[in-house]
């Protein structure tokens, strides 16, 4: 059977399930050039194996892979291997976001650094535990970074478009710490716009998630520029719609679906979209105690449960739930009007469903 006969559910698993053995063989390769310098650095490789393979759509190397099929491309092994690098780039960024968020888990494992000052604990070292796994979560983060770049260089895209997509991945890199930036700016600022928290959508989550991944892919696969234009306007409103499903998981949804526990968006004062809505209708004296709420990081159950009340009474959920849908089916009409391959609409068109939680 060839790959442009296997139905699409199935190539995608497919592509997913090679894409997870990628990632696998990139590890151990990571895990033998680090520890060449010193067997310690052993000890980050392990955390960040654990993260790593703890699960995961993997949303962004198949965005880039069918990027790349846009352009007509044959298949070949070292797009699953540039597809790959986009994945560890993204593990590095959650790395560096649990540490920003002080978090304790993700994907339903202890993160990077957690497991790292058990570590500590666990051998009886000196000093401060809690520290030490900071710390030596920065460096894991910074590592696993560099090898993504590493990965690329030795897998550069073919026919001469490296050079493009080198520029426009740094461009993703520089603007996802933007994002990150404002992120803890706006929480700072005390900035609680539906402007902010859209533009926020965009930098931190949207763009990097969705519609850069796909650039990227096309890019590297040769694709005109009409395809390049509407990829970008595809990718824009269903990353804005990626991240208020997040926004929308961080409080209604359970601890399995988000692999973290529910409600530490409300505990560290995130300006999402949601929270924006409901400052926005709730009446002053509610919107104040809805302020007060998100100021308090040790905010108990009762508290957040609270929260979510005021959340909902004030219609916020059901106005996101529509500018979510709203930007669904503008990707879907954006993706019906690009000419492309049956093969690559229809992959794509199933990557909304994953994306945004939506049929």
């Amino acid at each position: 059977m060839t790959a442009e006969s296997i139905p699409t559910l199935e190539r995608s698993s497919s592509l997913v399930a090679r894409i997870d053995e990628a990632l696998a063989r990139s590890m151990e390769s990571f895990c033998r050039v680090s520890g060449s310098s010193t067997p310690e650095m052993l000890d980050l490789v392990n955390a960040l194996t654990r993260v790593t393979s703890a699960g995961g759509k993997r949303i962004r190397p198949q965005l880039f892979y069918w990027g790349y099929r846009a352009g007509g491309e044959a298949d070949r092994p070292e797009i699953i291997e540039l597809a790959t690098a986009i994945e560890l780039f993204h593990v590095f960024a959650l790395v560096h976001d649990d540490l920003m968020d002080l978090a304790d888990t993700r994907r339903g494992v202890p993160t990077a650094h957690k497991q790292l000052a058990a570590l500590h604990r666990e051998r009886g070292w000196n000093g401060d535990a809690e520290h030490f796994g900071v710390s030596a979560g920065i460096l894991a983060g910074d590592a696993l970074c560099i090898w993504a770049d590493m990965t690329i260089s030795q897998n550069p895209p073919p026919n001469g478009r490296a050079e493009p997509f080198r520029r426009a991945y740094d461009e993703m890199r520089l603007e996802l710490i933007s994002g990150q930036y404002l992120d803890i700016a706006t929480g700072g600022s005390g900035d609680t716009s539906m402007t902010s928290a859209l533009r926020l959508a965009r930098l931190k989550s949207g763009n990097y998630s969705v519609s850069m991944p796909l650039r990227l892919g096309a890019l590297a696969g040769g694709v005109d520029q009409d395809t390049v234009r509407g990829f970008e306007a595809f990718g824009t409103v269903l990353g804005e719609a990626f991240q208020m499903h997040d926004d929308v998981l961080g409080v209604f949804g359970s601890a399995a679906e988000v692999g973290k526990p529910v409600g530490e968006d409300i505990r560290q004062g995130k300006r999402t979209t949601l929270i924006a809505a409901a400052l926005a209708s709730a009446p002053p004296a509610v919107a104040a105690r809805l302020l007060e709420l998100l100021a308090d990081p040790e905010l108990s159950e009762a508290g957040v449960a609270e929260a979510k009340e005021i959340i909902t009474s004030s219609g916020a959920l059901d106005e996101v739930r529509g500018m979510l849908r709203d930007r669904v089916h503008s990707a879907k009409r954006t993706l019906a009007g690009l000419r492309l391959a049956d093969e690559v609409r229809q992959a794509l068109h199933d990557l909304v469903k994953i994306v945004a939680r939506s049929d």
